[in-house]
């Protein structure tokens, strides 16, 4: 006697490969063309020039470079000897007039360090007081050393969640800055926005000084502000121990081997909002 056995029926949840290509090629599409859109708002402002190495820099990583054929739609066949190659920005940064050595970056301090290093000081100081100022300062050095890495954040990050310009300031908080502080400026778009966070640095500082502020509202140490900076407020508050978090470890080091040092020695040099 023949007994019947059971079949059981394999569903496959996978999606196929060319399911997955276009997904992964529509949002490349679009974070491609809000990059474009911010890099051709920069220089269509007159934030900079066309011919400045930033904006060659910022067209070539927000738009990929692209090249456009000359007027009347013919490519343009001139010898490469006749075009200059703008050098990168930070190639050859101009020296301090005073130097200070960064132990943690192993170099001296560039001139425009120290120029934002004061600008961040002097916000700091008008929002907070002395202890803001130097968390500005440190909180700068621990996101970009101080503009030394750039301005335009992690590409590899979704867009709506990059940060930009010297303090790594996220869109959503600026709009949620801007909110309470209309004084600062209105936008007509999120690109406008972007592209102000990447080229005034004294607005970029202002608005992640008054963010900062406001995330020290809502904690109950420097250090949790600092970790919701980094991740969140809700992120903050998931962890007790925020002084062992390895961003605010990285503030704090700043802070000692850095800004500490560099206030003693250029508050002489220069008109500080007030004795360090």
């Amino acid at each position: 006697m023949k007994t019947k056995k059971d079949s059981t029926t394999v569903i496959r949840t996978t999606p196929c490969p060319a399911v997955k290509s276009f997904v992964f090629l529509f949002l490349a599409f679009v974070s491609l063309f809000s990059l474009h859109a911010v890099a051709k708002h920069v220089i269509d402002a007159g934030l900079i020039k066309a011919e400045d190495p930033l904006s060659v820099v910022a067209t070539t990583e927000l738009a990929g470079n692209d090249q456009t054929p000359a007027e009347g739609g013919q490519e343009n066949t001139k010898p490469d000897e006749e075009f200059t190659v703008a050098k990168p920005v930070y190639a050859e940064p101009e020296p301090a007039t005073i130097t200070l050595w960064n132990p943690l970056a192993k170099a001296y301090l560039t001139q425009e360090q120290v120029d934002l290093l004061m600008l961040a000081f002097d916000v700091g100081f008008k929002d907070g007081g002395v202890q803001h100022a130097k968390l500005i300062q440190a909180t700068m050095m621990q996101e970009t050393i101080a503009g030394l890495v750039g301005r335009i954040g992690h590409l590899s990050a979704p867009v709506g969640k990059r940060s930009y310009g010297v303090m790594q300031v996220k869109v959503s908080a600026a709009t949620d800055v801007l909110r309470h502080h209309p004084e600062l400026g209105e936008f007509r778009s999120e690109e406008e926005l972007i592209a102000q966070l990447i080229t005034d640095d004294k607005f970029n500082i202002e608005v992640a000084s008054l963010h900062i502020q406001h995330l020290r509202k809502f904690t109950d140490t420097d250090e949790q502000a600092l970790m919701a900076y980094n991740i969140g407020l809700r992120g903050s508050r998931r962890y007790k121990d925020h002084a062992s978090f390895a961003y605010v470890q990285g503030v704090q080091r700043f802070y000692q081997q850095v800004i500490l040092p560099f206030n003693e020695k250029y508050r002489g040099q220069y008109k500080l909002a007030s004795s360090v």
